[in-house]
């Protein structure tokens, strides 16, 4: 496919490079011919920076960030949020919440994953009073679903740190 003279569309490229990326083969799609030629649109450069995150390569990912700033692209949400998460992992939660504040100066508001990644790695960290001041940002309703979708985390730590009364009062039990 990347031999044809002139390149099939970028829809034809999607469609062959994202079951990679759902199998997890991110080697692959970035390895891939397709990287090269078709690199330069704001959806693969969304792609390229997942499949470096998730290979715990964020370097190359905010690479790829400044690359899409630097062509006027619009940056979203799901781009931050892989970039805060991959620093989670990766045991970066300084980095990962001095990028929290650059993108709220930027006038980005963050959403219920890019705190709970945070949560998960304050978690990590033992910083359990941390981890509850952002579940203080958020109204009770959303801090309930933040709670349960990062319960082995959050709450078996409360529970560790005799923090248990705090998530509960989020139930109104």
């Amino acid at each position: 496919m990347t031999r044809n003279t002139p390149l099939p569309s970028i829809a034809h490229f999607n469609r062959l490079i994202s079951p990679i990326v759902k199998m997890k083969h991110y080697n692959i799609a970035i390895l891939s011919p397709y990287t090269s030629k078709v690199a330069g649109h704001s959806p693969q450069l969304a792609i390229l920076i997942n499949c470096y995150c998730n290979l715990d390569q964020v370097g190359f990912g905010f690479s790829l960030l400044g690359k899409l700033f630097k062509r006027g692209h619009p940056s979203d949400y799901v781009i931050f949020n892989t970039l805060i998460n991959a620093l989670v992992n990766i045991g970066e939660l300084e980095q990962a919440l001095s990028l929290l504040n650059r993108i709220r100066e930027q006038s980005y508001h963050p959403n219920l994953v890019t705190y709970g990644a945070l949560i998960k790695g304050l978690c990590r960290r033992g910083k359990n009073a941390s981890a509850l001041s952002f579940l203080g940002i958020w109204n009770p309703a959303e801090s309930v679903s933040l709670i349960l979708s990062y319960a082995p985390q959050s709450l078996t730590a409360f529970v560790r740190k005799s923090y248990w009364m705090r998530p509960l009062t989020f139930f109104h039990i």
